[in-house]
């Protein structure tokens, strides 16, 4: 049986492989908005009908960790099962990248990471019947991603 898949964030690029894929876009076009709370409990409510949760979408106030922990709550409250994943990004592995590069998607990124890390020790140890999944893809310049060989990658198992 193929999951039913849905996602948050834009219809190009990654999002068009969604799509491409028979993944249904719950973003701002389809009257989903991720910064107000109506907004996310909506997307919330619908991903209950869904196997699979991608949480794509980034928000400068730091609308994706919240929009991951009400999805995590609302999954757990229901004893709702299925994978939940999350974008993340690699500014989180560079050494001291809080001072090279201070910006809000930085702490933003940061903060969801250690929130997925949580979420993947719940299902662990059977708290939660979901399992997370945070994908760090890096950035991307044009079709080549950026070449993160200089980085020491953890080898915790979250990811």
């Amino acid at each position: 049986m193929t999951p039913k898949i849905c996602y948050t964030g834009s219809e190009d690029g990654v999002g068009k492989t969604f799509i491409d894929n028979g993944a249904v876009n719950l973003g701002s076009k389809n009257g989903f908005d991720i910064r107000t709370s109506e907004g996310r409990n909506n997307i919330v409510s619908e991903s209950h009908n869904y196997d699979v949760f991608i949480n794509h979408v980034y928000g400068e106030q730091g609308e994706q960790l919240e929009l991951l922990a009400v999805v995590s709550d609302s999954w757990k409250m229901f004893g709702k099962g299925g994978h939940i994943f999350n974008t993340g990004s690699m500014v989180t592995h560079v050494p001291d990248y809080f001072k090279l590069i201070p910006s809000r998607y930085n702490s933003n990124k940061h903060a969801t990471d250690e929130y997925c890390k949580g979420l993947y020790i719940k299902w662990k140890q059977g708290i939660v019947k979901y399992k997370t999944t945070n994908i760090k893809m890096g950035d991307f310049k044009g079709s080549k991603p950026v070449s993160y060989t200089h980085l020491t990658l953890p080898t915790t198992p979250y990811v």
